[in-house]
């Protein structure tokens, strides 16, 4: 079995990244995106990779979760937003499919590639740039979290991005993106005060509150449904230091951890500190029907015992793993940037669920998941199964609004609630409908008990969504998605990112 490192490591990749998932182009593409792919190559033959090829088999396999690695006709493998416009004028021309990796972290299949046309791989696009007063980080979408991280710090700056050094940079922010500093400043998306984009008709522009402001907000949570992001501009903050915390203990301290996490959640408790993030999971092998409970914990500032997060780190007994120290700010993304936890070699999924941060609706996830997950999963190999929870209170959701708003738009007013997380790592292709059946299945059961019991909170945070769930409808209330719709058609008349990109979640 994986070690309870690399299990705490697998636990807690709840980020997102490329979004995107079953092609939703006709199979029928193949020969558009051929005929694209001939093109491409004609016009940028040291750009565009034919299977065979070293830089085909390198970036077409930079995903994931196996579960997603495709076969696209050719990659393209851009160098600036030009070479974009470009390229999706052919694409367009010949109404191919295509798909665009940033870090191919969505583990949904066809999130990120394609079997019927070009994948465009952004692997290259690795702007770290400050303007004058370093008030702005420009960064690109071919870097992972960990490289702005330690940039930014070596400035002695921060910018609200993920939480994990490997996850990439391009699909984070267009889901909506959960951060370290989300108390203060909202979601990832809420502090990019403006997209370099590509449009459908191959258009390079730019959207933020002055220009394009309808497309600023439509990005920010919206996912590839209107343009390709070449470029974020990232509100920086001053940080240097931070409290960083990895815990991992054994079953029997089960219950000192979920105490743990109902009195951080609890109004008055630890949820109250802006400085604090955690994320809480409980790690799942059912072959051997054994659990443990993990903590990643953060805390902005110098304090190397932050009274919020002292529940937890106070559990002393039956620990496996346990760091904590104040360092470098990113050094908690740092900790999480291991080989293990980079690898490409297994089966992996994601599947969203939330809920009111109330003891009930917590232990009916728990209950849920592990009980499932005992029942049905023990001749599934190598498998780690993972319920993760990541608390959201309503001042990230006002920090949100104030730093712009987003098409998520949840009120603040509703109060806090958990964006919980189902995901699992396994090997063997064959157990592939088993593990999707039996994560929906627990989403379903969840939903069903907690809006029975008034614990429902309505919402799919989109970079931790599975195939098949739909998180639009529940932006805003349901007033979004019509807006982003409308929007949607402004700028992308020929139907290019409804049509033809390869993704998860469509408007």
């Amino acid at each position: 079995m994986l070690s309870s490192f690399v299990l705490l490591a697998s636990a807690f990749a709840s980020l997102a990244a490329s979004v995107p998932a079953e092609p939703q182009v006709q199979n029928g593409g193949a020969a558009a995106g051929a005929a694209a792919c001939r093109k491409l190559a004609s016009t940028y033959p040291d750009k565009t990779f034919w299977p065979g090829t070293g830089s085909y088999a390198t970036e077409s396999s930079h995903i994931w979760s196996e579960t997603c690695v495709l076969s696209p006709k050719c990659v393209f493998l851009p160098n600036n937003a030009a070479d974009i416009s470009r390229a999706i004028k052919i694409i367009s021309a010949n109404r191919s499919p295509f798909a665009v990796r940033s870090g191919g972290h969505m583990p949904v299949p066809g999130a990120a590639s394609t079997d019927f046309g070009v994948m465009i791989a952004m692997s290259t696009l690795k702007t770290t740039e400050f303007n004058a007063d370093r008030s702005i980080l420009s960064i690109g979408p071919g870097l992972v979290w960990g490289e702005v991280f330690n940039f930014a710090a070596s400035h002695g700056l921060a910018v609200n991005g993920g939480r994990y050094g490997q996850v990439g940079v391009g699909g984070l922010a267009i889901g909506g993106g959960i951060g370290y500093f989300g108390k203060k400043l909202g979601w990832s998306a809420n502090s990019v005060v403006q997209f370099e984009v590509v449009l459908a008709d191959g258009t390079v522009t730019t959207a933020s509150s002055s220009k394009n402001s309808d497309l600023w907000w439509a990005l920010k949570g919206g996912n590839n449904n209107f343009a390709i992001v070449t470029r974020y501009d990232f509100k920086t903050f001053p940080i240097t230091e931070a409290f960083a915390g990895a815990l991992l203990w054994k079953q029997e301290a089960i219950a000192a951890f979920f105490d743990a996490l109902y009195s951080f959640v609890a109004p008055g408790g630890g949820n109250e500190d802006v400085d604090a993030a955690i994320n809480p999971a409980v790690i799942i092998t059912p072959v051997n029907g054994t659990y443990e409970a993990s903590n990643l914990m953060f805390h902005g500032g110098s304090d190397s015992n932050p009274a919020s997060l002292r529940n937890f780190t106070q559990i002393t007994n039956d620990v496996l793993f346990s760091y904590a120290g104040v360092g470098p700010w990113p050094t908690l993304a740092n900790l999480l940037n291991t080989p293990e936890f980079a690898a490409r070699d297994s089966r992996q999924l994601f599947w969203a669920v939330s809920f009111k941060p109330d003891r009930r609706a917590i232990d009916i996830a728990n209950i849920t998941v592990i009980g499932d997950a005992f029942a049905q999963l023990k001749n599934v190999r190598e498998l780690a199964v993972t319920l993760a929870y990541q608390p959201i209170s309503a001042k990230w959701l006002q920090a949100a609004r104030d730093n712009g708003g987003d098409a998520m738009d949840l009120d603040p007013k509703d109060g806090d609630f958990v964006a919980g997380l189902i995901s699992a790592t396994w090997q063997d292709a064959r157990d592939d409908k088993t593990m999707w059946k039996f994560a929906a299945d627990c989403v379903a059961k969840i939903d069903r008990q907690t809006k029975a019991k008034g614990l429902y909170y309505p919402f799919t945070y989109l970079n931790d969504a599975g195939q098949g769930q739909n998180p639009f409808p529940l932006y805003g209330k349901g007033k979004s998605l019509p807006r982003m719709k409308a929007i949607q058609a402004k700028y992308d008349r020929k139907g290019v990112f409804k049509n033809l990109i390869a993704s998860a979640f469509k408007l």
